[in-house]
Protein backbone atom coordinates (compact mmCIF):
# COMPACT_ATOMS: atom_id res chain seq x y z
CA UNK A 1 0.00 0.00 0.00
CA UNK A 2 1.54 3.31 -1.04
CA UNK A 3 1.25 6.15 1.42
CA UNK A 4 -0.82 9.07 0.18
CA UNK A 5 0.55 12.53 -0.40
CA UNK A 6 0.62 14.81 2.63
CA UNK A 7 0.20 18.49 1.77
CA UNK A 8 2.93 20.72 3.14
CA UNK A 9 4.44 24.15 2.61
CA UNK A 10 6.53 24.52 -0.58
CA UNK A 11 10.14 23.52 0.06
CA UNK A 12 12.87 26.13 0.15
CA UNK A 13 15.38 26.35 -2.71
CA UNK A 14 18.06 24.74 -0.56
CA UNK A 15 17.48 21.04 -0.07
CA UNK A 16 16.64 20.13 3.55
CA UNK A 17 18.70 17.60 5.45
CA UNK A 18 17.30 14.10 5.92
CA UNK A 19 15.76 13.37 9.31
CA UNK A 20 17.82 11.76 12.08
CA UNK A 21 15.87 8.53 12.06
CA UNK A 22 16.38 5.47 14.27
CA UNK A 23 18.85 2.93 12.95
CA UNK A 24 17.66 0.83 10.05
CA UNK A 25 16.75 -2.84 10.16
CA UNK A 26 19.45 -5.21 8.91
CA UNK A 27 17.58 -8.38 7.94
CA UNK A 28 18.30 -8.02 4.21
CA UNK A 29 21.62 -9.35 2.92
CA UNK A 30 22.33 -6.28 0.80
CA UNK A 31 23.57 -2.86 1.94
CA UNK A 32 20.98 -0.11 2.28
CA UNK A 33 22.57 1.76 -0.63
CA UNK A 34 21.31 -0.97 -3.00
CA UNK A 35 17.78 -1.22 -1.58
CA UNK A 36 16.14 1.25 -3.97
CA UNK A 37 17.66 -0.13 -7.19
CA UNK A 38 16.87 -3.69 -6.09
CA UNK A 39 13.26 -2.72 -5.42
CA UNK A 40 13.20 -1.35 -8.95
CA UNK A 41 14.59 -4.56 -10.44
CA UNK A 42 12.28 -6.74 -8.36
CA UNK A 43 9.33 -4.76 -9.67
CA UNK A 44 10.49 -5.55 -13.21
CA UNK A 45 10.67 -9.26 -12.39
CA UNK A 46 7.29 -9.50 -10.73
CA UNK A 47 5.21 -7.09 -12.82
CA UNK A 48 6.79 -7.08 -16.28
CA UNK A 49 7.89 -10.72 -16.38
CA UNK A 50 5.32 -12.24 -13.99
CA UNK A 51 7.88 -13.96 -11.77
CA UNK A 52 5.71 -14.71 -8.74
CA UNK A 53 7.48 -17.59 -6.96
CA UNK A 54 10.33 -15.44 -5.69
CA UNK A 55 10.50 -13.38 -2.50
CA UNK A 56 12.33 -10.08 -2.28
CA UNK A 57 14.60 -11.59 0.37
CA UNK A 58 15.58 -14.45 -1.96
CA UNK A 59 16.21 -11.99 -4.77
CA UNK A 60 18.51 -9.84 -2.62
CA UNK A 61 20.51 -12.89 -1.55
CA UNK A 62 20.85 -14.09 -5.16
CA UNK A 63 22.22 -10.74 -6.34
CA UNK A 64 25.18 -11.15 -3.98
CA UNK A 65 26.21 -14.54 -5.42
CA UNK A 66 29.71 -14.74 -6.84
CA UNK A 67 28.84 -17.94 -8.67
CA UNK A 68 26.13 -18.60 -11.31
CA UNK A 69 22.67 -19.12 -9.86
CA UNK A 70 19.26 -19.76 -11.40
CA UNK A 71 17.63 -16.51 -10.21
CA UNK A 72 20.33 -14.31 -11.74
CA UNK A 73 20.35 -16.39 -14.93
CA UNK A 74 16.58 -16.07 -15.28
CA UNK A 75 16.63 -12.31 -14.75
CA UNK A 76 19.31 -11.72 -17.37
CA UNK A 77 17.77 -14.06 -19.92
CA UNK A 78 14.37 -12.39 -19.63
CA UNK A 79 15.82 -8.90 -20.02
CA UNK A 80 18.23 -9.79 -22.83
CA UNK A 81 15.39 -11.40 -24.80
CA UNK A 82 13.64 -8.03 -24.66
CA UNK A 83 16.84 -6.27 -25.65
CA UNK A 84 17.09 -8.43 -28.77
CA UNK A 85 13.47 -7.76 -29.72
CA UNK A 86 13.99 -4.03 -29.25
CA UNK A 87 17.13 -3.96 -31.38
CA UNK A 88 15.37 -5.84 -34.19
CA UNK A 89 12.30 -3.57 -34.04
CA UNK A 90 14.32 -0.38 -34.36
CA UNK A 91 16.61 -1.74 -37.10
CA UNK A 92 19.62 -1.33 -34.84
CA UNK A 93 23.16 -0.88 -36.08
CA UNK A 94 23.86 -4.31 -34.62
CA UNK A 95 25.34 -6.53 -37.31
CA UNK A 96 23.69 -9.81 -38.30
CA UNK A 97 26.47 -11.61 -36.43
CA UNK A 98 25.72 -9.61 -33.28
CA UNK A 99 22.03 -10.43 -33.46
CA UNK A 100 22.76 -14.12 -33.98
CA UNK A 101 24.94 -14.04 -30.87
CA UNK A 102 22.13 -12.50 -28.88
CA UNK A 103 19.65 -15.06 -30.18
CA UNK A 104 21.69 -17.96 -28.80
CA UNK A 105 21.00 -17.15 -25.19
CA UNK A 106 21.20 -19.69 -22.38
CA UNK A 107 22.61 -19.94 -18.88
CA UNK A 108 26.16 -20.19 -20.26
CA UNK A 109 26.13 -17.70 -23.15
CA UNK A 110 24.24 -14.71 -21.72
CA UNK A 111 27.31 -13.04 -20.10
CA UNK A 112 29.04 -12.88 -23.49
CA UNK A 113 25.84 -11.57 -25.12
CA UNK A 114 25.52 -8.96 -22.38
CA UNK A 115 29.10 -7.81 -22.95
CA UNK A 116 28.35 -7.54 -26.67
CA UNK A 117 25.34 -5.34 -26.00
CA UNK A 118 27.24 -3.12 -23.56
CA UNK A 119 30.03 -2.62 -26.08
CA UNK A 120 27.38 -1.65 -28.64
CA UNK A 121 25.89 0.94 -26.28
CA UNK A 122 29.24 2.24 -25.05
CA UNK A 123 28.64 0.99 -21.51
CA UNK A 124 31.19 -1.82 -21.35
CA UNK A 125 33.65 -0.11 -19.01
CA UNK A 126 31.96 -1.67 -15.97
CA UNK A 127 32.14 -5.18 -17.43
CA UNK A 128 35.70 -6.47 -17.26
CA UNK A 129 36.56 -10.08 -16.48
CA UNK A 130 34.11 -12.60 -15.02
CA UNK A 131 30.65 -11.05 -14.66
CA UNK A 132 29.98 -12.77 -11.34
CA UNK A 133 33.22 -11.39 -9.91
CA UNK A 134 32.26 -7.79 -10.62
CA UNK A 135 31.42 -5.69 -7.55
CA UNK A 136 27.75 -6.11 -6.71
CA UNK A 137 26.94 -2.39 -7.27
CA UNK A 138 28.38 -2.67 -10.80
CA UNK A 139 26.22 -5.69 -11.63
CA UNK A 140 23.13 -3.98 -10.22
CA UNK A 141 23.88 -0.85 -12.25
CA UNK A 142 24.24 -2.90 -15.44
CA UNK A 143 20.82 -4.47 -14.82
CA UNK A 144 19.34 -1.03 -14.22
CA UNK A 145 20.77 0.20 -17.53
CA UNK A 146 19.15 -2.73 -19.33
CA UNK A 147 15.74 -2.31 -17.71
CA UNK A 148 15.84 1.46 -18.21
CA UNK A 149 16.55 1.06 -21.94
CA UNK A 150 13.61 -1.34 -22.32
CA UNK A 151 11.00 -0.18 -19.83
CA UNK A 152 12.01 3.43 -19.27
CA UNK A 153 12.53 2.93 -15.54
CA UNK A 154 14.49 5.39 -13.51
CA UNK A 155 17.04 3.81 -11.20
CA UNK A 156 15.54 5.44 -8.09
CA UNK A 157 12.65 3.49 -6.63
CA UNK A 158 10.53 6.48 -5.54
CA UNK A 159 9.87 7.36 -9.17
CA UNK A 160 8.89 3.76 -9.81
CA UNK A 161 6.43 3.72 -6.98
CA UNK A 162 5.16 7.22 -7.77
CA UNK A 163 5.73 8.19 -4.16
CA UNK A 164 5.16 11.81 -3.18
CA UNK A 165 7.23 13.37 -0.38
CA UNK A 166 5.50 13.08 2.96
CA UNK A 167 7.82 15.31 4.99
CA UNK A 168 10.33 17.94 3.87
CA UNK A 169 13.61 16.26 3.03
CA UNK A 170 12.44 12.67 2.77
CA UNK A 171 10.17 10.15 1.07
CA UNK A 172 8.21 7.51 2.95
CA UNK A 173 6.36 4.49 1.63
CA UNK A 174 5.50 0.89 2.45
CA UNK A 175 6.59 -1.95 0.17
CA UNK A 176 7.74 -5.57 0.47
CA UNK A 177 6.47 -5.64 4.07
CA UNK A 178 8.79 -2.82 5.03
CA UNK A 179 8.52 0.85 5.83
CA UNK A 180 11.14 2.62 3.70
CA UNK A 181 12.40 6.18 4.15
CA UNK A 182 14.85 7.94 1.84
CA UNK A 183 16.55 11.30 1.72
CA UNK A 184 15.61 13.64 -1.18
CA UNK A 185 18.50 12.52 -3.38
CA UNK A 186 17.99 8.87 -2.40
CA UNK A 187 21.59 8.66 -1.18
CA UNK A 188 20.50 7.66 2.34
CA UNK A 189 17.94 4.92 2.92
CA UNK A 190 16.39 3.43 6.04
CA UNK A 191 14.02 0.48 6.20
CA UNK A 192 12.08 -1.05 9.06
CA UNK A 193 11.02 -4.69 8.94
CA UNK A 194 10.13 -5.91 12.42
CA UNK A 195 7.39 -4.75 14.75
CA UNK A 196 10.00 -3.53 17.25
CA UNK A 197 11.74 -1.43 14.60
CA UNK A 198 8.44 -0.11 13.29
CA UNK A 199 7.40 0.84 16.82
CA UNK A 200 10.71 2.63 17.24
CA UNK A 201 10.36 4.75 14.12
CA UNK A 202 6.70 5.42 14.85
CA UNK A 203 7.71 6.69 18.27
CA UNK A 204 10.28 8.95 16.62
CA UNK A 205 7.65 10.53 14.37
CA UNK A 206 5.10 10.79 17.16
CA UNK A 207 7.40 12.40 19.72
CA UNK A 208 9.21 14.71 17.31
CA UNK A 209 8.92 18.45 17.89
CA UNK A 210 8.37 18.80 14.14
CA UNK A 211 4.65 19.00 13.38
CA UNK A 212 5.16 17.43 9.95
CA UNK A 213 6.71 14.36 11.60
CA UNK A 214 3.66 14.08 13.85
CA UNK A 215 1.44 14.08 10.77
CA UNK A 216 3.55 11.34 9.22
CA UNK A 217 3.03 9.24 12.34
CA UNK A 218 -0.73 9.60 12.03
CA UNK A 219 -0.64 8.81 8.33
CA UNK A 220 1.47 5.67 8.74
CA UNK A 221 -0.74 4.53 11.60
CA UNK A 222 -3.85 4.84 9.43
CA UNK A 223 -2.20 2.96 6.55
CA UNK A 224 -0.61 0.11 8.46
CA UNK A 225 -2.70 -0.53 11.55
Amino acid sequence: TLLNHLDSEPSQPSQPSPPSLPSSSSDLAVPNSLLLPLLSLFKVLTEKYSVTDLSFEEFCAAVLHKEPCSIVNTLHLLILDDVLAQEVDKSSTFSCFDLLSLEKLDDVTWPAALRLYLVHTGSSSQFTGDYYQLPTPHRVDILLQLTSSIHGYDKTAPSLYKTDPLIPGSRVWFTQRRLVVTSPSCDVTWYYSSKDKLDEVMSFFKNSSDLENNKVHDLIKRELF
